[in-house]
């Protein structure tokens, strides 16, 4: 489970957001993993 921001330091907010950020990703990959695919090709071809 991710945590909440309740305010505090700049550091605990850039976190939080760095958290939400990869949650994002993550679920970009699930919910589209032909296009991780692709890009794992043409990484794998340079």
């Amino acid at each position: 489970m991710l945590p909440t921001y309740r305010g505090g330091t700049a550091e605990t907010k850039d976190e939080a957001v760095m958290l939400l950020n990869h949650k994002e990703a993550i679920d970009f990959v699930l919910e589209y993993p032909d296009h991780l695919d692709r890009l794992t090709d043409i990484l794998r071809a340079e």
